[in-house]
């Protein structure tokens, strides 16, 4: 408030009163800068707040895993070295036209190509094969050198491959399809994925072992599915490491037969198990458990 009163120039009493007058303004200065800068103060301590929590936030919960998009069955390649699965189409149970690459249905399907050379190798001796991708070949052997240990037999290796694959992958229902390579690296780094995943990590593992695999796609139903068919010397064996839904019916899909696979479909409905059985080998027709147990007490 400005001072109203007049004083006589050059007297003390004017001195004085100019003197107050100019100390009451630089106070008057310095609240103004004081509420000014506490309210920058203020805004920047909001700005940076904000950021934080954008930045560090965690991502939302996945969804519930939709199911994976459907595709056409198409014929397998043998899979002990590095080739392309064919790229899935969507929402179609048509199987492609025959193109004179599969076996007819009375062969024993299409011709597999020379494992690994055990000549040198003892009796239980692991001989890794290398898979095309050095970054894949590297995830591969550190999961193999902790599940897998000299001495185990071939059914053994597999069950190894299939107890980790099953549980240290979380089922997120979807993947990138284009490669089996890149699903399986994706899936040993990123420990997520869906049924192509399980496909592709079991895949990558089974051939670093040098145990025959070939890939099995579902033949019609509403959606797509992925699994192996192997061979650890006993004959060919369903092998499905994907995780089922608590809703689905109890079934152990490991090592598991054509019979077998027809009475889950039954069970489970949506064409689970179908596929076209003329485009592989013949499959084993006796139960993988008790193939393992006549063997043992022979």
């Amino acid at each position: 408030m400005k001072d109203t009163l007049l004083e006589p120039e050059g007297t003390e009493a004017a001195q004085a009163a100019r003197e107050r007058r100019a100390a009451r303004r630089r106070r008057e200065a310095q609240r103004r800068f004081r509420r000014r800068a506490a309210c920058c103060f203020l805004l920047v301590a909001v700005a940076a707040g904000l950021c934080a929590w954008l930045f560090f936030s965690p991502d939302p919960a996945p969804a519930e895993p939709p199911e994976p998009p459907a595709n056409v069955n198409t014929p397998p390649e043998p899979s002990t070295g590095a080739d392309t699965p064919p790229e899935p189409s969507v929402d179609t149970d048509t199987p492609p036209e025959p193109d004179g690459t599969a076996a007819p249905p009375d062969s024993t399907g299409p011709e597999l190509p020379a494992g690994p050379d055990q000549s040198g190798a003892e009796e239980g001796e692991i001989v890794y094969v290398a898979i095309d991708g050095d970054a894949l070949d590297l995830e591969v052997q550190k999961v193999l050198n902790t599940i897998v240990t000299d001495g185990m037999t071939r059914r053994e290796q597999a069950r190894a491959i299939f107890d980790f694959t099953r549980t240290s992958i979380a089922y997120t229902g979807d993947s990138d399809k284009s490669d089996w390579q890149a699903g399986a690296y994706d899936g040993l780094t990123k420990r997520r994925g869906d049924c192509f995943t399980y496909y592709a990590v079991s895949r990558a593992m089974f051939t670093a072992l040098g145990i025959d695999n070939l890939e099995v796609q579902r033949v019609g139903g509403p959606t797509s599915h992925f699994w192996n068919l192997i061979n650890c010397g006993d004959g060919w064996y369903h092998f499905d490491a994907t995780p089922r839904s608590s809703k689905m019916p109890k079934f152990e899909s490991f090592m598991f037969t054509d019979a077998e696979a027809a009475d889950y479909t039954e069970r489970a409905g949506r064409n689970y198990y179908t596929f076209d059985g003329s485009l592989y080998p013949e499959r084993a027709a006796g139960a993988a458990e008790e193939k393992a147990e006549a063997s043992s007490n022979d």
